[in-house]
Order: structure tokens, then sequence, then C-alpha cells
């Protein structure tokens, strides 16, 4: 006996689809959820350092000029996220032209973001200095470099990402595949800009007012 299974006709659905009905958004969103893990746990362990240091940062005495409390200098840090911040409002404006397919904004925006990307990351040079410790040096440089270090790599993905999408939508034109990645693309910037005013906060800010 042949038994007749149900079946439904899709053939009327599109290919891809926007946010949540496509599922490289859904791949896209676990990424950043594991990526956020990676960063509390780092910034988890700023904190939990912090306790074993009667003053933090901790006073450089092996200098030949000690410094007794050795706070990150502010402009690169500041200016870098500010810049991620502002940067917001373009990938909005990229985010909204991609669901509307106009070529022209898209592309251009999408140059704007990359080039933002490489001044971030030039910022991003300036504020290792702005440190004042070798990354080696003691277990509050090593934290803190490694959280400059890792929100480094979550910027140049974003403006690598940017630049690629720009170069084939310039070739090739923007369908609606390459559409929902201009928006992924954008969902990711976001993220990469709070995790950086985050991290600007902690590295920065927590202690000078804690």
């Amino acid at each position: 006996m042949t038994v007749t299974r149900p079946t439904i006709d899709v053939t009327h659905l599109p290919p891809t689809a926007f946010d949540t009905r496509a599922p490289v958004w859904w791949g896209n969103t676990l990424m950043m959820f594991i990526e956020t893990t990676t960063v509390a746990l780092l910034v988890l362990t700023y904190f939990y350092v912090w306790q074993n240091f009667p003053q933090w940062p901790p006073p450089r005495v092996n200098e030949e000029t000690p410094i007794e409390r050795p706070l990150p200098d502010l402009p690169a840090g500041t200016a870098n996220a500010l810049l991620l911040v502002v940067s917001c409002v373009a990938t909005y404006q990229v985010d909204v032209a991609a669901r509307k397919k106009r070529r022209a904004v898209v592309f251009w925006g999408l140059i704007f973001l990359t080039v933002i990307g490489v001044v971030s990351l030039v910022l991003r040079g300036f504020e290792f200095p702005a440190v004042k410790f070798r990354w080696d040096e003691n277990a509050y440089a090593s934290v803190v470099w490694w959280m400059l270090v890792l929100h480094l790599v979550y910027i140049l993905l974003a403006a690598a990402e940017c630049g690629i999408l720009a170069v084939w939508i310039a070739l090739y034109g923007l369908d609606t595949k390459h559409a929902v990645d201009v928006t992924l693309t954008g969902i990711y910037w976001y993220w990469m800009a709070g995790v950086g005013v985050v991290l600007y906060a902690v590295i920065y800010w927590a202690p000078r007012v804690l």
C-alpha cells in the first residue's frame, strides 16, 4: 500500500528573505552571541584581576620616571568610540537603502563605512601606546591589550566585509541576496560599535570613576 504524504507548494516563495526569515541571519546572530560571551569573559577577567591590586592601574615603579597612576590617555580611545557611534547613522542609511535596492546609495555607503573602518584601525594603533604598558608587563596590561586586539579584529572584519560588498556591487549590481548580506553587515556593524563603546567605558573610564 502506497502512503501519499501531504506536500506544500513553495515554488511561489522568494529564494531569499530579509531578517529572521533568512537562515544566514541566524548564523550571524549566533556568531555575535558567541563573540559577546568572549568579550564578557575578558571584561570579567579585567575586574577580577583588579581585585588583586591595591591601585588600579598598577603603578609603573620600574621606570626611570615612575608613574603612580598610569591611566590610559583619553584622546585616541575617545575619538575612536565617538567615530564608531556616529558611523551607525550611515549604517542605518545603508540598511534602509539595501532593502529598497538603491544601488548607488548602498555602494557609496559601503565605501564610506570602509573608510571609517580604516580610520578606526589607525586610531586603535594610537590606543596601544596610550595604555602605557607593554602587553606582557603584568596582568592588567595583558587583559587590556587583548580587549583592544580582539575588538581590532572585529573592526577589521567589518571594514573588509563592507569593502568586499562594495566591489561586488560595483561589478555585478545589487540583487536581493546581496542586499540581505548588506543588512547583515549592518547588524554586525551595530554590534561591533556597541562592543567598542563597552570596552571604551571599561578600559578608559572604569579606573577613573570606580
